[in-house]
């Protein structure tokens, strides 16, 4: 559990204003990856770390394919999947705590493609906006304009917003924010 420690420890000094990475501390970093990935039985991971808006170190342990031995680097991509959920979320309220928009606004106030459905921006990030959970991610050789996303979205029928029970919808809370 030590490596898993220093490696907290090592992130949150690296993440401290003015600070950058020095190669001996990047070297320990990327030996207590290593660590974590065999301790835990990691298939792969990945670490970045910003300090003052810089990115000052990112890199990876394990491989992204294991058959054909391709290592992890700071530059490969993950599906992060539902933790950008968190994110928007967390984005949301901070925005409300600011005063920029309330969680009672309608959908339709950002997102005029929802014009006519009287969503909010609660309903939406508490599950209960009436919107069908039908929308399938794509693959990473298939994007998405936000646009399309949306029109995907509203294509599966009209949302039953007067039925405000909990119904789990990736779509209803992927439709706040885009990738």
């Amino acid at each position: 559990m030590y490596p898993f420690r220093a490696l907290l420890l090592l992130l949150a000094l690296l993440s401290q204003p003015g600070l950058a990475i020095d190669e001996p501390a990047q070297a320990a970093l990327d030996r207590t990856l290593a660590e974590l990935r065999a301790e835990f039985q990691i298939p792969a991971l990945a670490v970045s770390v910003i300090a003052s808006g810089e990115l000052v170190y990112a890199s990876g342990a394990g491989y992204i394919d294991e058959e054909r031995q391709l290592p992890v680097t700071g530059d490969t991509t993950f599906r992060i999947a539902s933790i950008s959920k968190l994110f928007t979320a967390q984005s949301i309220m901070q925005l409300v705590e600011a005063g920029k928009l309330e969680l009672s606004d309608p959908v339709s106030k950002y997102l005029p493609l929802f014009e006519g459905y009287p969503i909010t921006i609660a309903q939406l990030l508490t599950h209960t906006a009436g919107i069908k959970d039908a929308v399938r991610p794509a693959d990473n050789s298939q994007r998405r304009s936000q646009a399309d996303y949306l029109g995907l979205v509203l294509a599966q029928g009209t949302p039953d917003t007067a039925v405000h029970n909990f119904e789990y919808s990736v779509s209803a809370v992927k439709s706040t924010h885009f990738p």
